[in-house]
Protein backbone atom coordinates (compact mmCIF):
# COMPACT_ATOMS: atom_id res chain seq x y z
CA UNK A 1 0.00 0.00 0.00
CA UNK A 2 1.04 3.32 -1.13
CA UNK A 3 1.20 6.53 1.04
CA UNK A 4 1.69 8.56 -1.65
CA UNK A 5 -0.99 11.72 -1.34
CA UNK A 6 -1.98 11.10 1.79
CA UNK A 7 -0.57 14.60 3.34
CA UNK A 8 2.76 14.48 5.53
CA UNK A 9 3.52 12.53 8.50
CA UNK A 10 2.75 14.32 12.17
CA UNK A 11 3.10 13.09 15.85
CA UNK A 12 -0.25 12.61 17.43
CA UNK A 13 1.45 11.76 20.95
CA UNK A 14 4.94 12.34 21.56
CA UNK A 15 5.92 9.42 24.70
CA UNK A 16 8.72 10.55 25.58
CA UNK A 17 6.97 11.54 29.17
CA UNK A 18 4.15 9.55 28.78
CA UNK A 19 5.81 5.73 28.71
CA UNK A 20 5.03 3.20 25.56
CA UNK A 21 2.11 2.25 24.00
CA UNK A 22 1.71 -1.61 24.03
CA UNK A 23 -1.35 -1.97 22.03
CA UNK A 24 -3.66 0.30 20.08
CA UNK A 25 -7.30 0.35 18.30
CA UNK A 26 -9.27 3.35 16.59
CA UNK A 27 -13.24 3.64 16.56
CA UNK A 28 -15.07 4.35 13.54
CA UNK A 29 -15.05 8.78 14.67
CA UNK A 30 -11.48 8.38 14.16
CA UNK A 31 -10.19 7.88 18.02
CA UNK A 32 -7.07 5.93 18.99
CA UNK A 33 -7.33 3.96 21.97
CA UNK A 34 -3.27 3.50 23.50
CA UNK A 35 -2.29 1.03 26.33
CA UNK A 36 -0.10 2.78 28.69
CA UNK A 37 1.30 0.35 31.04
CA UNK A 38 3.53 3.17 32.22
CA UNK A 39 2.62 6.57 32.25
CA UNK A 40 3.45 9.05 34.27
CA UNK A 41 -0.08 10.11 35.12
CA UNK A 42 -1.21 6.68 35.48
CA UNK A 43 -1.69 3.35 33.45
CA UNK A 44 -4.70 3.19 31.84
CA UNK A 45 -6.48 3.29 28.46
CA UNK A 46 -5.74 6.95 26.71
CA UNK A 47 -8.00 7.95 24.56
CA UNK A 48 -6.98 10.87 21.71
CA UNK A 49 -9.18 12.36 19.10
CA UNK A 50 -7.88 12.76 15.25
CA UNK A 51 -6.71 16.06 16.25
CA UNK A 52 -4.19 14.60 18.83
CA UNK A 53 -6.25 15.86 21.95
CA UNK A 54 -6.62 14.27 24.92
CA UNK A 55 -10.50 13.13 25.18
CA UNK A 56 -10.23 10.42 28.10
CA UNK A 57 -7.99 8.36 30.59
CA UNK A 58 -10.07 4.65 31.50
CA UNK A 59 -8.44 3.46 34.18
CA UNK A 60 -9.00 -0.36 34.72
CA UNK A 61 -9.73 -1.72 38.55
CA UNK A 62 -7.06 -1.59 40.35
CA UNK A 63 -4.84 0.25 38.64
CA UNK A 64 -4.00 -2.32 36.62
CA UNK A 65 -1.49 -1.98 33.32
CA UNK A 66 -2.50 -2.61 30.05
CA UNK A 67 -1.36 -4.48 27.39
CA UNK A 68 -3.33 -4.86 24.35
CA UNK A 69 -6.91 -4.01 23.57
CA UNK A 70 -9.17 -4.48 20.76
CA UNK A 71 -12.32 -3.84 19.61
CA UNK A 72 -15.01 -6.59 19.51
CA UNK A 73 -16.89 -7.61 15.86
CA UNK A 74 -20.29 -7.80 15.18
CA UNK A 75 -23.12 -7.25 17.99
CA UNK A 76 -19.90 -6.43 20.34
CA UNK A 77 -18.52 -3.68 17.81
CA UNK A 78 -18.92 -1.16 20.68
CA UNK A 79 -17.26 -3.31 23.05
CA UNK A 80 -13.39 -2.64 23.69
CA UNK A 81 -11.38 -5.69 25.55
CA UNK A 82 -8.24 -5.29 27.48
CA UNK A 83 -6.06 -7.40 28.26
CA UNK A 84 -3.25 -6.40 31.48
CA UNK A 85 -0.01 -7.10 32.18
CA UNK A 86 0.78 -8.94 35.75
CA UNK A 87 -2.88 -9.44 36.87
CA UNK A 88 -3.62 -11.71 33.47
CA UNK A 89 -7.08 -10.35 33.20
CA UNK A 90 -9.39 -9.56 30.05
CA UNK A 91 -11.90 -6.82 31.00
CA UNK A 92 -14.23 -5.61 28.70
CA UNK A 93 -15.46 -1.82 28.62
CA UNK A 94 -18.90 -0.70 26.59
CA UNK A 95 -17.44 2.26 25.30
CA UNK A 96 -20.79 3.35 22.99
CA UNK A 97 -18.35 3.74 19.98
CA UNK A 98 -18.43 1.43 17.21
CA UNK A 99 -15.11 -0.13 16.51
CA UNK A 100 -13.27 0.75 12.81
CA UNK A 101 -12.33 -2.12 10.40
CA UNK A 102 -9.60 -2.23 8.62
CA UNK A 103 -9.94 -1.77 4.79
CA UNK A 104 -10.00 -4.57 2.50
Amino acid sequence: MSLAGRGAARVLLDLEKSGCVDGMATDNEGNVYLALPSAASGPGIYVMTPAGVLAARLALPHNESPVNLGFGRGPEAGTLYVATVGAGKVYRLRTGKTGSLPPR
